[in-house]
């Protein structure tokens, strides 16, 4: 069972998500990673991220780039 708390730790929500154009709330995996084929991926522009958002996610990957050197 995971919790919130611990998806909280690995995810960043997007919090501005209304007016970035997602129609609902919407989080940002930071531990997975994935390979897409190119040839075989439709994708669609949305839209950005919010100067908010995007500060967030940057500042947690910084923290997490220091804890993994630590």
């Amino acid at each position: 069972m995971t919790t919130n708390l611990t998806l909280l730790k690995v995810n960043i929500e997007i919090t501005d998500w209304k007016s970035v154009g997602l129609s609902k709330k919407s989080w940002i995996d930071t531990v997975q990673t994935y390979q897409l084929p190119i040839d075989k991926t439709k994708l669609t522009y949305i839209g950005k991220l919010s100067k908010n958002d995007y500060e967030r996610l940057i500042n947690h990957l910084d923290s997490q780039m220091k804890c993994n050197r630590d």
